[in-house]
């Protein structure tokens, strides 16, 4: 009976010991995923910047070409990014795009574009035409805010000034220049008084400018 409960607690050890040491390797398992996936996210923004200057701003600094609408050949880009230390593929592109909160880009017959923001001349992408909610937002810096309430929203050196639907959205854009401020825009008052939106294929309203008559209100976050 005694040899029997001496067995018993080797048993119970050994189940213990057991169970331990799968926890202690799910734990870890976990942990290198999380890893993996963080790493793979920062690759993926530093992937979305680089396209974002390229195909918005400065096509030339790896020798690619834009056409009228941005778009320019997938293949082309990727040799060309890889000549210049840039390893891109077309896994890590695709992967990028998808994973794109506001969808700045678009893949289509083996070419990509940037959606909206270009600062080329050379783009001149024929937006649709339509009718905005209500109120619309605009992210920003804090550092530049007051400027901003002076003159008014301007494009500057881009196509047009972007407005988002959501206070979420804006916010992320803010967040991306500083500490951000969501500017509310009054867009039915601006329809009224006969200024057209356009709106790009993923959901950006865009407009020449806005007068700070139709701001709404600044919102600190």
């Amino acid at each position: 009976m005694l040899y029997n409960k001496k067995i018993q607690r080797i048993f119970i050890v050994v189940d213990v010991e057991l169970i331990e040491a799968k926890e202690a390797y799910e734990k870890s398992k976990e942990t290198f995923e999380n890893t993996l996936i963080r790493q793979e996210k920062i690759e993926r923004e530093k992937t979305s910047k680089q396209l974002a200057c390229w195909l918005r701003h400065h096509p030339e600094y790896i020798g690619i070409e834009l056409d009228n609408e941005g778009w320019t050949g997938l293949n082309i880009l990727i040799k060309n990014a890889n000549e210049q230390g840039f390893p891109f593929d077309l896994g890590l592109i695709e992967a990028t795009v998808r994973s794109s909160d506001k969808q700045r880009f678009t893949i289509k017959d083996g070419k990509i574009r940037a959606n909206q923001g270009h600062s080329v001349d050379v783009v001149n992408i024929k937006f649709t035409k339509a009718v905005p909610p209500d109120v619309l937002y605009h992210g920003t810096a804090f550092k530049i805010i007051n400027k901003i309430f002076k003159e008014g929203l301007d494009k500057m050196k881009r196509h047009h000034v972007h407005l988002s639907e959501t206070f979420d959205v804006a916010w992320k854009v803010g967040q991306r220049h500083g500490k951000p401020v969501v500017i509310q825009i009054d867009a039915k008052r601006m329809v009224k008084d006969s200024i057209d939106f356009y709106k790009s294929d993923n959901n950006i309203w865009l407009v020449d400018n806005v007068h700070t008559r139709y701001f709404i209100e600044r919102i600190l976050v």
